[in-house]
């Protein structure tokens, strides 16, 4: 009776596992955000859809502040998202859109003299920044 060698099999078994794993993880955006205002931070699917409040949703940040954020594609169940910056006074552009959960981005909330703020993105993983 010939025994045969389990040990190869472990070892490809092992390297799909891994791969696996390394795909999962490539799915999530690390944000990192700057503001110099108070503001209240809202992280929504797509470009902002009405979604149920969650504690993972929404954030506080003081003048000055910064926070970091990993944003996954399980998060919303969307490949993209949307952070505004909300203050007292409405703003025409106070959210940064269509951000993608496979980039690192930094957002940037900067006060205007109306009262407002204006978002602006830039990604991490190239040179491209948006408004």
């Amino acid at each position: 009776m010939i025994k045969a060698n389990k040990k190869p099999m472990l070892k490809v078994m092992y390297a799909a596992l891994s791969t696996m794993l390394l795909c999962s993880v490539a799915q999530a955006g690390i944000v990192k955000v700057v503001t110099d205002a108070d503001i209240d931070l809202v992280i929504e699917a797509g470009v902002g859809t009405v979604l149920p409040k969650k504690e993972d949703l929404n954030r506080s940040i003081k003048k000055g502040g910064t926070e970091v954020l990993t944003i996954t594609k399980d998060t919303f169940g969307s490949d993209t998202f949307s952070i505004t910056g909300k203050v007292t006074l409405p703003s025409m552009d106070n959210t940064c859109k269509l951000l993608s959960v496979e980039k690192d981005y930094k957002i940037t909330f900067t006060s205007t003299k109306t009262g407002g703020v204006i978002c602006k993105s830039e990604s991490l993983n190239t040179s491209e920044s948006t408004k």
